[in-house]
């Protein structure tokens, strides 16, 4: 474990809703891995999206990969137009982050709406606070802070503005561990 390393799952929802602004989730996926591949060995990180099989209660969560430490970005096969398994993918993200060592673990989390089902969100960050994962969201148009906890979620006003919210976030996120 690197004293003051970060890993970070960069956990993007592109639910139905988001179909249209695919090229924003797109450049967003493009600052983060960029931002963080120079980091490297220091920030351990992936991009990855989330949706689900489809609209109906207990369709499974659809993850795609864009990037990683060691992958280039790739923004092919997104699987897209589904629901919104929020929590089953904070969990699949915990999943992911359990297989590193660090001394900070992160979940940066966007998302353009509410959860399908706000009780798996609650046992997903319960689990992520006993794992000792840190939670952030990014939600636009509206505080989601009662779900995701006080200090815990930045709001962008608009999709468009996520590149913006991502430049300003992520030299923050990197001061902390420091």
């Amino acid at each position: 474990q690197l004293a003051d390393s970060l890993a970070l799952v960069f956990l993007v929802d592109v639910s139905a809703s988001m179909r249209s602004y695919m090229p924003v989730v797109n450049r967003a996926a493009c600052v983060v891995s960029e931002a963080l591949r120079q980091l490297a060995p220091r920030v351990w990180y992936e991009v990855l999206t989330y949706t689900s099989g489809g609209l109906h209660p207990g369709a499974p969560v659809q993850l795609t990969r864009l990037a990683a430490s060691g992958m280039r970005l790739s923004l092919s096969n997104v699987w897209t137009d589904g629901g919104t398994p929020t929590g089953e993918a904070i969990a699949a993200a915990a999943i992911v982050l359990s297989g590193h060592r660090a001394s900070r673990m992160l979940v940066l989390h966007f998302t353009d709406g509410h959860p399908k089902d706000t009780y798996v969100v609650r046992q997903a960050l319960e689990l992520c606070r006993r794992m000792g994962i840190d939670v952030l969201t990014m939600s636009v148009g509206s505080s989601q802070e009662a779900l995701y906890g006080a200090g815990k979620c930045e709001v962008a006003y608009s999709v468009t503005e996520l590149t913006s919210v991502l430049a300003r976030l992520l030299p923050r996120l990197y001061r902390h561990n420091r």
